[in-house]
């Protein structure tokens, strides 16, 4: 796990990123973005001992929301659908696509 704490007090302290890097076993290029999302945050040495590197990382990259552009195929309807006489794949196929036109998503293919 990185150790954020200690990369921002390394930094701050105005170590090279290689030897930040190599105390930390983290990449030179890591340091350098975990440094600069830092300085944007306008996070500072001394940080808090109630910090952790949890709610550093949740600090530094919070999670992006990503819309669901896909629109997944209810399998277990498809499954009781096709025991049924006279039920194609390509029936439910055509199906699945009309509904993912009305929900307004991308059907996987």
């Amino acid at each position: 796990m990185i150790d954020y704490r200690e990369i921002i007090r390394l930094k701050s302290a105005d170590y090279s990123n290689t030897s930040v890097a190599s105390s930390t076993g983290s990449s030179r290029n890591k340091v350098a973005d975990i440094w600069k999302k830092a300085q944007e945050k306008q996070i500072e040495w001394p940080i808090p001992n109630d910090f952790t590197n949890k709610d550093l990382k949740a600090i530094l990259y919070p999670q992006e929301t990503v819309e669901q552009t896909r629109l997944l195929p209810d399998y277990e309807y498809v499954y009781n659908e096709l025991a049924r006489p006279g039920v194609t794949l390509s029936l439910l196929w055509a199906e699945y696509c009309i509904k993912c036109q009305y929900a307004g998503k991308i059907a996987y293919q």
